[in-house]
């Protein structure tokens, strides 16, 4: 049985266009480093060190860029409703007694007026 495979001969020379996979660059920022867009979804992943939460964002353009969670922002970002326009910065990394890794501390700014989730509604956890 022939299965049904189209070609870029069987278009007729009609235009092609890659399909991604709907998610941006995974951006890492960097203290005092500053990213904005409208967000878009969150999604759950498999991190370095297990479950991790991914937010993705569509900046201003039309490109799309992903910021990986983190303690301070998975109960940030658990406040503000898909289809906000978000300006998330990394504003530091602060020292945690008994823990190797620095905590990372971000501000997250969002148009006045916007209503906001209450605490612990949609929580990650």
């Amino acid at each position: 049985m022939k299965k049904n495979r189209l070609t870029k001969r069987d278009l007729d020379g009609g235009k092609m266009k890659e399909v991604t996979s709907g998610f941006g660059q995974l951006t890492i920022l960097k203290v005092g480093e500053e990213k904005s867009g409208s967000y878009v979804q969150s999604r759950e992943g498999k991190g370095r060190f297990g479950k991790q939460i991914y937010y993705d964002f569509e900046s201003g353009k039309g490109d799309m860029f992903t910021l990986p969670g983190s303690y301070d922002l998975d109960r940030k970002m658990a406040r503000i409703p898909e289809g906000t326009f978000c300006s998330v910065k990394l504003d530091a990394q602060q020292k945690v007694k008994g823990r190797k890794q620095k905590m990372k501390v971000y501000k997250i700014d969002v148009p006045e007026g916007t209503e906001l989730k209450k605490a612990g509604e949609g929580a990650p956890f």
